[in-house]
Formats: structure tokens, sequence, C-alpha cells
């Protein structure tokens, strides 16, 4: 279940990508989530949204966002509508509110631009082919556990440069889990 924080910051992540690149379906947009998300862990040990992802045939997929997405009377399904514009067969994502940087930590805001950079110019199928890589995420998952099954975040930790460790990201967690136990008890 999302807290109220995360939904306004993956809002304003897809706020981010559809301001940016004038995004055209929700595949498109998941792919951006979900190179951002993998980008970040591999940097901070931490994702942006904090979704999980399961690795499906075109690509990591955030089904519970998606849920959400569909359903017209949740947070995400009031905020965030697919268009299309006059005339045109793509429908684009549209976001009701304007993108508010103050959800997003220096790291993070980093990385979105980074994503800018990187698919500035860059197609639908070339996007594809990215999540699809052979070292990526996905690719790792669909072939050790399979299609639909949930993506570990450990498998953006490459060893590159940049990448944090497999002993930093587990310090991470278990500090992240018992700061939670802190909060909420």
């Amino acid at each position: 279940m999302m807290t109220d924080f995360q939904k306004h910051k993956i809002l304003n992540v897809i706020a981010f990508f559809a301001k940016s690149f004038k995004i055209s379906g929700l595949t498109k947009l998941y792919k951006f989530m979900s190179f951002a998300d993998f980008n970040c862990i591999k940097r901070t040990g931490k994702s942006i949204t904090g979704l999980d992802y399961k690795a499906y045939q075109y690509g990591p997929f955030p089904e519970e966002l998606n849920e959400e997405m569909r359903n017209k009377d949740s947070f995400f399904g009031m905020n965030v509508s697919l268009e299309n514009p006059t005339g045109a067969k793509i429908k684009l994502v549209r976001v009701r509110s304007p993108f508010q940087e103050k959800y997003f930590s220096k790291a993070e805001m980093q990385v979105l631009n980074d994503m800018l950079f990187i698919f500035e110019d860059t197609k639908t199928q070339d996007i594809v082919f990215a999540s699809h890589e052979r070292n990526s995420p996905w690719k790792k998952t669909v072939d050790t556990k399979g299609e639909r099954a949930i993506i570990d975040s450990r498998l953006a930790l490459d060893g590159s440069k940049g990448s944090i460790s497999v002993d930093e990201y587990e310090r991470f967690l278990k500090e992240s889990k018992e700061f939670k136990q802190l909060i909420y008890g």
C-alpha cells in the first residue's frame, strides 16, 4: 500500500516525464520510471518511487501503479489521463498538476535529469531494446525466475563505476527497516 507522500512523489515523476518527453502511452512511461528507479538504486541504494516492478514480456512493469492508473476513482486515475490530440493515433500521458521538485532529493533529481539526457531523442523501440539488454535487471529476472516475477532491486547493482556495493545496499536496507520500525512501531 502506498503512502500519501509516495503517491505524490510518483505523480511528480509522471509529471516530470510527461512534460519532458510528451510520453505516448503507459508502456513508455513505465519504462522511463523503471530506468530512473534502477539507476537511483544503483547509485544510492534507494528507488525514487518505491514501486516494485515485475518482469513482464515487454519489460519492467509496476503492477500496483498500473491498477491505480486504470481506476478512474483512485488518486492516479483522478490526476493522470491519457489523451488523444486531435487527429493523432497516440495517447499522450497528461498530469493535472505541474511538476514539483520539492518531493525529490538532489540525487533523485540528478537521476531524473540524466534520464532526460540519455533518452532525449530516443525512439520507443530503442527504449524497449535498452530495457531488455543482457545485463538489465529485467533480463536477469526473466532468465532466472521467469516472466511475472518481481525484479529484485539488487540486480541494479552491477559493480560498474558509480554503483554502490551489495554490502552498502544491504546496510541501507537494514537501516531503513530499523528507521521504519522506530517511526511506525
